[in-house]
């Protein structure tokens, strides 16, 4: 009460003078220049700059009501304050501002005290406390009140709970001692039933009451409930209900008694005929399956799901009729299924339907006549939603009078065919006759006007509406209006001759108050820098208010991986200015995480052919409060021991560029060779626009097998290696979709320099680009791809290694280029592109190249939903040096292939020929693959 007959007081400028002292001295104050603003309670001000910002009582601001009231309101949302006083003294011509406090205290620790606890990990997070939160009296209520909600739940009946603090020596915090008693541990009583139940039912003879004796528990209580129903409901009684009401406990016999509200009703009686009842009882849909009552909506979703799995077995004129009669103390469920003969649909046609072909409706339709990949199933359901469909396809182009009647389904030329025709009544066509703009004045109706898609003579599109609408909110939001009322009036007249329909369009704007964005006051963060939630803001003071920046903030600040929990609401807007104030509320995850794993490998060559792997992860996600994540992992097992160190800072000295570094060091035992290695590596990158992307790697890599691995592609990255490099690099990205793409383009490309550093002595500069172009063709998609690579090396030849040293032998294996495979050229096996003696030795293992060159091109034409085919033709060559790329060195392939699109990816199967096939070589290659290869 206190503070707000203190808030109340302020609100009319308190100050020296006193809050007593006459309106005229008070009067005499506001307007002046503010010439200093100083913080002074009962503890020092923490980060008074941040209380600073949070107000318009800063140096050189004007002394007015409204300051004040902001200041209170925003100061007090903090939390951090219980009772707040604003004084101003003159001070020459200005005035001095002095806000002063009793501060909210900090909490500096917290301690769960009794013996014999249960549960006291689970006891502790009820609490609900950390250190460095605020306390206050509803803080300590709340506390205690969840610690003895968890005991209750845990069959403890009569705790004591007593919630202490006690003020740190400099009187800034307080210690929370949250003392517990858990008392006496209550048993489980026999349960009881209330309602009424037929005769001779208990609940022991429904298998209730094992529980009888043991600890009591909560969740074991209200789960009795379940059991019991399901006891209820085997007897007959499809009906029952069994709810959980509480527990009654007897302190005197330290036994808490469950009690169960319990409906019967009826028993419930099936009877089935043409099909088996078992059938019915399994069928997902069944209530009987699912434990559900069969109530009238349940056995409707249950005829409706029976017929539907007939006709899609091919019983396109099942029947299935449901019955029910109620007689004393039984209800007789009659179902009755006629499946009559399996028919196949030998036709779809569409009747009526000038404007849009059989070819644009057809394909799009879930009802298909039957072919190699289609069953030429009917079924009502998929009738239904055909029907929706087509109109949905004609009002999408501007008939919005369309009508599509039921099908009309006859008896096919064939035996047990049937013809399914959709009736189609088009109606007059929508063509916009005028377009208007109503109550436009805030923005120039010139911008507006650019902005929209519906134009005169156009037809009228709902997806064009629409679109305006977008805009038009976009574009009042964008600039402060978050009020605004929008609304699309359309006036038809009466058809033309030739089919189409005028219809004037008029957009009526009630543009409401402009709104700017305020101060944002931040709470709820405890270890976290307010510094680290600013510069997350998609907004800054005085930029036009819009809930779409402050859900762009809300998702960059849960994407940090700090906060459980974000929220933010706005304040009304302040009438003198217009700013409305956003509150950021903030809940902050656990910033420890411990991942571990224990597993077993076998190796029929060793010693012991089962041992053990064990692995171990430690995260921090919060170091200094400024969201840095650091971590370390550890593997062991006999085949693999490795140390992982990696730390990622999102915001690099507040520059707005991520940095990630790691470190780690490995040794593996391979068949016959081990290898050690090690290595750090830093990453970082940059948005330049929406489709720009630049990036910067640097790499120190050191491997060293005991003995050379071979080439085997899956043994090249133990070869010997000792690099340090940096490379940057820049992405291009218009696609469409990242999975799927069907426009757009992206480039991507890569510049890596090695120089010797420390132990790294690779020495070379390499180039690699590669762009594709997406275009769509009538439904179909081609794709053109195209790739480039160049490495010069400065590192002198080994002579000793022969006389004929290439280039690319002096650049370590993982660094050169090679092409093969299901994402390069899909003639070829992996890697196994390449010319003889330069990037292929006498057994046909490619080692590598210092150039590629390679083209691709693909056509994707979709066959039936989310299956597709494609034809490709690939051509491209790997050398030894990138000045020995000739076009006659160039090898050529084609193929086709299928792919079927999931949420992941294309699962994608592909054959492709060698076109221009070498003696001993193969005629081609089949891959399978998830993902595009480009």
């Amino acid at each position: 009460m206190r503070r707000h007959l203190r808030a109340l007081a302020l609100a009319t400028l308190a100050g020296l003078p006193a809050l007593g002292a006459p309106p005229a001295a008070r009067g005499a104050l506001l307007g002046r220049t503010i010439a200093s603003l100083r913080f002074a309670g009962d503890v020092p001000a923490d980060r008074p700059e941040e209380l600073a910002r949070l107000t318009d009582l800063n140096p050189g601001q004007r002394l007015t009501e409204p300051a004040v009231r902001e200041a209170l309101r925003n100061l007090f949302a903090t939390h951090r304050f219980l009772d707040l006083l604003v004084e101003a003294s003159p001070s020459g011509e200005a005035v001095d501002v002095v806000v002063r406090y009793e501060a909210a205290p900090v909490v500096a620790s917290v301690r769960l005290a009794g013996k014999d606890l249960p549960a006291r990990g689970r006891l502790r997070d009820a609490i609900g406390v950390e250190p460095g939160d605020r306390w206050s009296s509803p803080v300590a209520a709340e506390a205690a009140r969840r610690v003895r909600s968890l005991l209750r739940e845990r069959g403890y009946f009569a705790p004591t709970v007593d919630v202490g603090v006690t003020p740190t020596a400099d009187d800034t915090a307080v210690d929370v001692e949250v003392r517990v008693g858990a008392g006496r541990l209550f048993r489980t009583g026999a349960p009881r039933l209330e309602g009424p139940l037929p005769e001779g039912l208990t609940a022991a003879a429904l298998g209730g009451g094992k529980r009888a004796g043991r600890p009591y528990r909560d969740a074991a209580a209200r789960d009795e409930a379940g059991k019991l129903s399901e006891a209820l409901v085997r007897r007959g009684y499809g009906r029952a209900e069994v709810r959980f009401l509480g527990a009654d406990p007897d302190p005197a016999l330290g036994v808490a008694t469950p009690r169960y509200s319990v409906f019967a009703g009826p028993q419930v009686r099936l009877e089935v005929s043409g099909i088996a009842e078992s059938e019915v009882r399994r069928h997902p849909d069944s209530p009987w399956s699912r434990g559900d009552p069969p109530d009238e909506e349940a056995l409707r979703r249950l005829r409706d799901a029976l017929l539907e799995t007939y006709q899609r077995r091919g019983h396109a004129r099942a029947s299935v009729e449901v019955t029910s009669a109620l007689e004393p103390g039984v209800e007789s469920i009659r179902i009755s299924v006629v499946r009559g003969e399996r028919y196949a649909v030998s036709s779809v046609a569409l009747e009526g339907a000038a404007f849009l072909g059989p070819r644009e409706v057809l394909p799009s339709l879930a009802t298909h006549a039957r072919g190699l990949l289609e069953s030429g199933r009917l079924v009502d359901r998929d009738l239904a939603a055909d029907r929706e469909a087509i109109a949905a396809a004609y009002r999408a182009r501007g008939f919005a009078d369309v009508r599509v009647d039921p099908p009309r389904v006859a008896d096919g030329k064939a035996p047990f065919t049937l013809e399914v025709t959709f009736p189609v009544l088009e109606g007059p066509r929508s063509v916009v006759a005028s377009r208007t703009l109503e109550g436009v004045a805030a923005l120039p109706a010139e911008e507006l006007e650019r902005l929209l898609v519906v134009r005169q003579g156009r037809p009228l599109l709902p997806a064009d509406v629409e679109s305006d609408v977008v805009a038009i909110r976009s574009a009042y939001s964008g600039q402060g209006y978050s009020d605004l009322q929008l609304s699309v009036l359309t006036v038809p007249s009466e058809p033309r001759a030739d089919g189409t329909r005028p219809v004037a369009v008029t957009y009526r704007v009630a543009e409401g108050s402009r709104f700017e964005m305020g101060k944002t006051v931040v709470r709820g963060h405890r270890r976290t820098r307010t510094g680290v939630v600013e510069r997350e803001l998609a907004y800054r003071e005085g930029d036009p208010f819009s809930f779409s920046r402050l859900v762009e903030t809300q998702q960059r600040l849960s994407r940090l991986d700090v906060f459980s929990r974000v929220d933010f609401s706005a304040f009304p807007a302040d009438p003198s200015t217009g700013r409305r104030t956003v509150l950021l509320t903030l809940s902050e995850a656990k910033p420890w995480s411990v991942t571990y794993g224990l597993g077993a490998e076998y190796d029929s060559g060793a010693d012991r052919r089962f041992n053990p792997r064990l692995s171990l992860g430690l995260t921090y996600s919060n170091l200094f409060g400024r969201a840095i994540v650091v971590g370390g992992e550890a593997r062991y097992s006999a085949r693999e021991s490795r140390l992982l160190f990696v730390a990622r800072e999102r915001n690099l000295l507040d520059w707005g560029i991520p940095l990630s570094a790691s470190v780690y060091v490995a040794e593996e035992v391979r068949t016959g060779f081990d290898v050690r290695r090690g290595g750090l590596w830093f990453d970082t990158e940059r948005r330049l626009g929406a489709t720009v992307k630049a990036t910067l790697r640097y790499q120190f890599e050191l491997t060293e097998p005991s003995q050379d691995p071979g080439l085997d592609p899956d043994e090249r990255q133990n070869q010997k290696n000792k690099t340090s490099s940096l490379g940057p690099g820049v992405t291009w990205d218009t696609r469409s979709d990242p999975i799927d793409p069907r426009s757009g383009s992206l480039v991507v490309s890569e510049l890596k320099w090695a120089f010797p550093f420390l132990a790294a002595d690779s020495d070379f500069v390499r180039l690699f680009a590669q762009g594709t172009l997406y275009r769509p063709l009538r439904g179909t998609v081609v794709v053109l791809s195209a790739r480039a690579g160049a490495t010069e090396s400065w590192k002198p030849c080994d002579e000793a290694a022969g006389p004929d040293c290439e280039p690319n032998l002096t650049v370590p294996i993982v660094e050169r280029f090679f092409a093969g495979g299901r994402t390069s050229h899909r003639a070829f096996g992996l890697d196994l592109l390449g010319i003889p003696g330069q990037t292929l030795n006498e057994a046909g293992e490619a080692y590598g190249g210092n150039g590629i060159l390679g083209a691709n091109l693909e056509w994707r034409v979709p066959v039936f939903g989310d299956l597709r085919a494609a034809l490709f033709l690939d051509v491209g060559n790997v050398w030894s040096d990138w000045r020995r790329i000739r076009a006659s060195d160039l090898r050529w392939g084609a193929g086709v292939g299928l792919s079927y699109l999931t949420p992941v990816g294309p699962l994608r199967v592909e054959y492709g020929w060698k076109l221009d096939r070498e003696p001993q070589e193969s005629a081609g290659e089949f891959h399978f693959s998830i993902g595009y290869p480009f």
